[in-house]
């Protein structure tokens, strides 16, 4: 039958918890080492908070395939906290990558990095191209920055998306 968890997941710092498939009825995440899988993570009442600390890691997908992780119910509000969290993110192509959607309100400060898996080959195809890859449904508030490795990524803040932009460093011309 159905089993029903309402305590705090913790994930310590020198840990990883990853889940596969739909994940509900669950208490807050506590998450100081990494959350990793291809899963949508739906606590058992709105409100229920996600706390990431500062050093955690989401890291979408198994070993080196992209996955997908979802975190709260689409309509109802859940509470993020990202404190200086690292997103690790693998890229195969345009249409197939990581990607990691929050349904709810989220509050971001500290440094959020992000460490791009990605070929040679993709890298030459996605010259130019904004991939969408974290997602929230409300403008994330607070003040954090960005980094990203490797550092031919830039990352913008683009309808309430961390989209990731890849592109060598040079002078572009416009020609009219």
């Amino acid at each position: 039958g159905a089993q029903r968890y309402d305590g705090t997941t913790t994930i310590p710092a020198t840990s990883q918890l990853c889940l596969i498939g739909l994940h509900t009825n669950s208490g807050p995440y506590a998450v100081s080492g990494t959350l990793a899988g291809d899963a949508a993570i739906v606590p058992s009442a709105s409100g229920k908070a996600f706390s990431f600390a500062s050093g955690s890691s989401i890291a979408p997908g198994a070993g080196d395939e992209p996955g997908e992780l979802s975190f709260g119910e689409e309509g109802k509000t859940g509470v993020f906290a990202l404190d200086g969290v690292t997103f690790a993110m693998d890229i195969a192509s345009a249409a197939n990558h990581d990607a990691v959607a929050f349904n709810g309100t989220a509050t971001l400060s500290g440094t959020i990095r992000f460490e791009i898996n990605a070929s040679p080959e993709t890298l030459r195809s996605l010259q130019r191209t904004i991939l969408p890859l974290v997602t929230f449904t409300a403008a994330p508030e607070g003040t954090f920055s960005t980094e990203v490795e490797p550092e031919d990524w830039r990352v913008v803040l683009r309808n309430n998306a961390f989209c990731l932009i890849y592109g060598r460093g040079g002078t572009v011309i416009t020609i009219r």
